[in-house]
């Protein structure tokens, strides 16, 4: 089972440093930071940034995809720690991390991270942390190696507007981490990260190269790793539950199967593809589009973005719920607490006859973030599922709602049209089909059904014509 991530937490506090969500008051004491002397570190000088300014930069920073914590000294704003580019589905995040140029030498930024990691990949349920810094920010590299992060790739960062360009000393000091050419400056960026298992075994490091730093004797007894050759051909296999190649396999469109199975093998690999699957598997994108789509529909997959989870039939065979992993916990709050959307769940939990679980609230509510439409739409497609179609399945239900909102509906009066369209559509079907023709009819009345007296006597007289023939 999927574990879910919970990018939030309350209070973290070590001593005289807490740990807290950020808020927009927080944002604006950055003000009063110190101020970078280099040109290295501009994009760190908040305190040249206007209040309006901050507050747009704490908006785009809390949201759906990124949380960030205040590191707060005895009540004072001294350190942010960002989780950006959240991935629930891959229990992943990018660390964004910043400390007052004042208060830079204390220890604070190390204290405040150990701190926060442990809670980071326990409570909130994270399994990675991804990391960017730029090569020649020596000391965050330093602290990064010390807290466990290690290198996975290295990119070039370009600066396009001389604004941003180095001081020629500076460039000249850091002479590996910059390559000059016509268009810009480009800049050597790291790409480090941390896996839970590497939490708490700290390493001693100091000012050795990136690619050659040797671990401390403690970690090379302790944090042993055990290797497998990589196959230079693929001679593995991939096991699919025998509910998708019994029930839904054989029903679904051969393409829809193709990618299905496709992705799925990624899926139990390693969960990345680096190529376009549209070129792969010889389909267009905008086919592709309505196979996930399909499978959605059909409660087969869940999707967030450019993320699709596979979801497990063994346990939706079971009843055991699928945890929401997009869910903003504090915007669903907000948004349950509504008027108009608290009477929305009111009434489709009248149409179930049962209370909707809290999994399955925030479901509806991520749902109604993605595909909006209005609130009584989203009450009529449970009814419709339920009414129309006889079932109170509430993916099913969920399904109707997303292929509403494909297909145009927003409002009730497009609703009206759109079911319109479809009956007419169904009218057309069943006039097309040949009409089926009973075997005992009466000459008086044409296709019509014999009534009982009339059948037993036709019966009757048959019998007796083959008793005459045989005799």
């Amino acid at each position: 089972m999927i574990q879910r991530t919970r990018a939030y937490h309350e209070r973290i506090t070590t001593g005289d440093l807490c740990i807290v969500p950020m808020t927009e008051a927080h944002a604006l004491a950055m003000k009063n930071w110190g101020r970078h002397p280099s040109s290295l570190y501009r994009e760190y000088n908040y305190c040249d940034m206007t209040q309006d300014a901050l507050r747009v930069w704490f908006k785009e920073r809390n949201n759906r995809t990124n949380r960030y914590y205040s590191i707060l000294q005895n009540g004072s704003m001294t350190g942010f720690i960002g989780l950006k580019e959240i991935a629930p589905l891959r229990r992943r995040s990018v660390l964004g991390f910043s400390v007052d140029k004042n208060k830079e030498g204390e220890g604070i930024g190390g204290s405040a991270l150990r701190a926060f990691l442990p809670v980071y990949f326990t409570q909130m349920g994270f399994a990675v942390m991804d990391l960017y810094v730029y090569a020649y920010n020596e000391r965050a590299i330093r602290l990064y190696k010390k807290l466990g992060f290690h290198l996975v790739d290295t990119t070039m960062d370009l600066f396009r507007n001389p604004a941003n360009f180095p001081a020629k000393n500076e460039e000249e000091q850091y002479e590996d981490a910059f390559y000059r050419i016509e268009e810009g400056v480009y800049a050597k960026v790291y790409q480090m990260r941390l896996h839970a298992r590497d939490v708490g075994h700290e390493k001693n490091y100091q000012r050795e190269s990136i690619q050659d730093a040797p671990a401390c004797a403690r970690c090379r007894e302790v944090a042993m790793k055990f290797l497998l050759e990589d196959w230079k051909i693929d001679l593995g296999e991939t096991p699919v539950e025998n509910m998708f190649l019994n029930s839904y396999m054989p029903m679904a469109p051969g393409d829809a199967v193709k990618a299905y199975l496709f992705a799925y093998k990624i899926a139990y690999e390693n969960g990345t593809l680096t190529e376009n699957l549209s070129d792969i598997l010889q389909i267009p994108k905008d086919r592709l589009t309505e196979i996930w789509d399909y499978w959605e529909e059909r409660g087969l997959v869940q999707r967030q973005g450019e993320t699709v989870c596979f979801r497990s039939l063994r346990q939706m065979y079971l009843g055991v719920e699928t945890p929401d992993y997009y869910a903003n916990p504090e915007e669903l709050i907000e948004e349950a607490q509504d008027t108009e959307t608290a009477m929305m769940i009111e009434q489709i939990e009248s149409i179930l006859t049962v209370e909707l679980r809290p999994n399955q609230t925030a479901r509806l509510l991520t749902t109604l973030a993605d595909y909006p439409m209005a609130k009584e739409v989203g009450v009529m497609s449970f009814s419709y599922a339920f009414d129309t179609l006889k079932t109170k399945d509430f993916d099913y239900a969920l399904g109707v709602w997303r292929k509403w909102y494909i297909a145009g509906v927003r409002t009730m009066d497009d609703l009206e049209k759109h079911l319109m369209k479809e009956k007419e559509r169904t009218e057309t079907r069943r006039q097309n089909k040949k009409p089926k023709t009973t075997s005992f009819t009466t000459q008086g009345q044409g296709q019509d059904r014999l009534s009982d007296d009339e059948m037993k006597a036709l019966i009757q007289r048959k019998m007796k014509k083959q008793r005459r023939t045989e005799a």
